[in-house]
Formats: C-alpha cells, structure tokens, sequence
C-alpha cells in the first residue's frame, strides 16, 4: 500500500495546527498532556498482527536476532508513526485508522529493514583493529626504542 500524508490530507493542507496553544497538564505550565488516540478496531487487529510477525522473527536463530532492541520496539514505534498523520488530518479526532495504522507498520518495517545494514556498517573489522593497535604501538618511540634495545641486544 502507498501512502502519502499529503494525498490524505488534500488540497486544503492548512497550518492552524502550529498555531493552537499547547495542550498542557493543568495547573502545569511546563508539563504537556497531549490527548489519548485509540486504534479503530480493525487498526488494533493490524497492529496486533505486526507485533505477533515481528516477535516470531526475534529468536536467537530469527533474521532480526541481530537487530533485536529495534524490534522488541517496533509495534510502539509504528503505533506512533500511524498517529501523526492522524493528528494532522483531524486534530481533534480521537482514533487511529486502519490506513494510517497500515502506512505506520510499513514505515516502520522500511526502518527495521535499515536496521541490520546500518549496524553492520558501524562494526569495525577485525584488521582494522589489528592495524589501529599496530599503529597505537608505534607512535609510542619510548617504548619502540626500548624493544628495538633490547632486539638488538638479543642478537650479540
């Protein structure tokens, strides 16, 4: 399913949203208390199927074992994800649709998707530690003196 947050909204994409006061806690003026949105019925069932797939796939031996703090949260973060386009399409509404919910799940799984290539991106590889320890060992001319000493003195 494609989803464009700006095709939902329509042509009549209005900004009022960023000038509403901030819905804050009462008698807290530094604490927000933003408003509960549910998930529709059938965007529950949605969301409760993404998380069912995503746990069976997180065993040891699972493809997204490696990636695993990301998954363990996934479900949260596409139920987040399916809330924005819910507040900017209706900010006085109260329920996730299952189409809002459908675009979460996907963005979510475009993200977890990243995950493992952008992990194993910043894992260092066993030469270059070899080398960075071999060059950490040479920039240090007390020490390489005293073994080149002693090397020499062990050949006479």
């Amino acid at each position: 399913m494609d989803f464009c947050l700006f095709c939902m909204l329509g042509s009549d994409l209005k900004f009022d949203i960023l000038e509403r006061p901030l819905p804050l806690a009462m008698g807290k003026p530094n604490e927000l208390a933003p408003p509960v949105r549910k998930l529709a019925p059938d965007a529950r069932r949605m969301w409760v199927g993404f998380t069912d797939t995503v746990e069976r796939q997180t065993g040891p031996d699972g493809p997204l074992a490696s990636v695993r703090g990301l998954a363990n949260k996934l479900s949260e973060h596409a139920a987040r994800i399916a809330a924005v386009p819910s507040v900017v399409t209706d900010i006085d509404g109260t329920e996730v649709s299952s189409e809002q919910m459908a675009a979460g799940t996907t963005l979510a799984q475009h993200y977890l998707g990243e995950a493992p290539r952008l992990f194993e991106a910043s894992q260092v590889g066993k030469d270059l530690l070899v080398a960075q320890r071999l060059l950490a060992w040479l920039l240090q001319p007390v020490r390489r003196a005293i073994q080149s000493y002693d090397l020499a003195s062990a050949k006479s």
